[in-house]
């Protein structure tokens, strides 16, 4: 499966990685997947806290890294894209 990138900050993210590791880290929310394919964010970002901030989002339009992210869900996993629009 191909990366994911964030809708807030544009890292790119592994959906197994979210599904099983992040979850487990410290201060990790438990529906972590859930949150990021939602749009909320990622690690790097502090689920959106850090918006802006980090990564690509320091220099990459706020639209464009939203429609990345959308796009990935369509193209890079296997859930329905509808359940995340």
């Amino acid at each position: 499966m191909r990366d994911i990138t964030c809708s807030q900050c544009g890292e790119p993210w592994n959906g197994y990685a979210l599904r099983h590791d992040v979850p487990e880290w410290p201060d990790s929310p438990d529906d972590a997947y859930e949150r990021f394919m939602s749009g909320d964010g990622c690690p790097t970002c502090d689920w959106g806290e850090k918006g802006g901030d980090v990564s690509r989002s320091r220099t990459t339009d706020s639209e464009q890294l939203q429609a990345e992210h959308l796009r990935d869900i369509m193209n890079n996993s296997d859930e329905d894209p509808l359940k995340y629009i």
